[in-house]
Parts: C-alpha cells; sequence; structure tokens
C-alpha cells in the first residue's frame, strides 16, 4: 500500500513539474527554458525562470496537494529548508509583477483540469 502511495505522490509531482515548467516557458519564451528534467539543477546562480519554476513546484505540490516538503526533499534532492525558503521567496514576489502574475494564472488555469485525487 504504501509503494503504491509514493508511485501516486511521483505522479503527482511529476505532472505538476510539467504544468508548471510549461506555464513558465509560455510567459519568458525568448529566455532560457526550464524543464522538468533540469528544474533541480544547480545551487547558486540558478537563472531566473528556474527560480521561478522551483518555487511555483514546491508551493504547488505543499500547499495544493498537501505533499510534505520531506517528500519533496526526497524527490528533489533538495533540503527541506532551502525547500521552505524557495516556497517564501515565490510567495513575496510582488503581484504587480507582471510575469509572475501570468505564470500563476496560468498554473491555476492548467490545475483546475488536474483530475482530483
Amino acid at each position: 500500500m504504501s509503494e503504491e502511495k509514493d508511485s501516486l505522490k511521483s505522479g503527482v509531482i511529476r505532472k505538476v513539474e510539467r504544468i508548471v515548467c510549461d506555464c513558465v516557458n509560455k510567459v519568458f519564451c525568448n529566455q532560457d527554458p526550464v524543464y522538468p528534467s533540469t528544474i533541480y539543477e544547480g545551487r547558486t546562480n540558478i537563472i531566473l525562470t528556474g527560480r521561478i519554476a522551483r518555487g511555483a513546484v514546491f508551493a504547488v505540490l505543499h500547499n495544493r496537494f498537501g505533499i510534505s516538503y520531506g517528500n519533496i526533499a526526497k524527490h528533489s534532492k533538495i533540503s527541506s529548508r532551502n525547500i521552505i525558503r524557495s516556497v517564501k521567496t515565490y510567495k513575496s514576489i510582488p503581484d504587480s509583477d507582471n510575469a509572475v502574475m501570468m505564470i500563476k494564472e496560468l498554473i491555476e488555469v492548467e490545475l483546475k483540469k488536474f483530475p482530483i485525487l
């Protein structure tokens, strides 16, 4: 049963990663693209699109789907402390930033299509 639950979480994580990366790439179409396979790469000097995508993925997984920071840390191989910091940074971006506001709206639209588990 636990293995089935872990695979379900993994499927949710992968779907959210894809949705967020697609939304970030739509808004920042002329800048460095971000992909689910590369979203967790790098420790310092992370490109803007990568920072926004990471924060969005972590925030959606935790706040919307209730996946713990510990489980997200296992999947991403990033410490829980850094995940929390990334979520705080993402949430603190002003709503007056048009690009981030568009990303948040696109993510919400895509998540409404997401089947409730």
